[in-house]
């Protein structure tokens, strides 16, 4: 539901820039010069199977998410998801050809150790409850999902496919819709859920969380590299260990 709530937020917001585009591309023309345009509707046929990939990927990894950060904990996987500095170095190589440097490669070995020291703080495997080396896997397959599916999103913006906003909109509308569809097909639908005023309050408030926070890194993702971008959020665990020792 948080997917249809940024959906629903983010339409409208689409619909102006798409207009405002249009009247700037119309002057620009009217000026005798060529005009550039990111608009998806008009070239949608070409990308189409890129943005349902991108959507589907998105939607596999929401559920993921939460069942992985169900087992492992919210600090260790806050810890966890730092891996995609990592995985942005790889993908960003063989994806859209970025340089990766000896301190990148240097500082990417001292994450995986600073994280492993951080999950297993010195005990062996065998000692760790299994239930949190399961959702540690988990959240490592989202973190490669996680930097795959902007590594294809930043190749929309470098060919000026789509904009921020309304890679927003798609994302979430074809994530929205196959989750959805997934949960009427495998579970026996229970609608007093989507309208239980408590439900409601958290469809909406995670809906505005989380599109604030998608449209913040889209903007940062259509300036900076991936792996750039990443590691910009990498203090994210110091924030989650704050709100989950004072919350959890």
């Amino acid at each position: 539901m948080t997917c249809l709530v940024e959906t629903l937020i983010f339409f409208p917001i689409m619909l102006i820039e798409i207009k405002v585009m249009d009247s700037k591309h119309e002057n620009v023309n009217n000026l005798g010069k060529k005009a550039i345009s990111a608009h998806l509707f008009k070239g949608w046929k070409k990308i189409f199977f890129l943005l349902m990939g991108i959507g589907l990927l998105f939607a596999v990894n929401q559920v993921l998410f939460f069942v992985g950060y169900d087992l492992a904990g919210a600090i260790n996987g806050s810890l966890t998801q730092k891996t995609t500095v990592f995985f942005s170095l790889i993908l960003g190589y063989i994806i859209l050809k970025e340089k990766i440097t000896k301190l990148q490669v240097i500082f990417s070995i001292l994450l995986f150790l600073g994280l492993a020291i951080g999950i297993t703080q010195f005990f062996t495997l065998v000692e760790i409850n299994h239930e949190i080396l399961i959702g540690v896997g988990i959240i490592l397959l989202i973190s490669f999902m996680w930097i795959f599916g902007h590594k294809l999103t930043k190749l929309l913006f470098n060919r000026e496919e789509a904009t921020p906003i309304q890679m927003v909109f798609i994302r979430n509308i074809i994530s929205g819709v196959i989750l959805i569809l997934t949960y009427l097909i495998i579970f026996t639908p229970d609608f007093k859920i989507f309208f239980d005023p408590d439900n409601l309050s958290f469809f909406f408030l995670m809906g505005a969380v989380y599109g604030a926070g998608l449209i913040c890194w889209y903007k940062t993702l259509s300036y900076l590299d991936v792996s750039k971008a990443t590691t910009i959020f990498a203090p994210t665990p110091i924030s989650s260990a704050i709100f989950a020792t004072i919350l959890l």
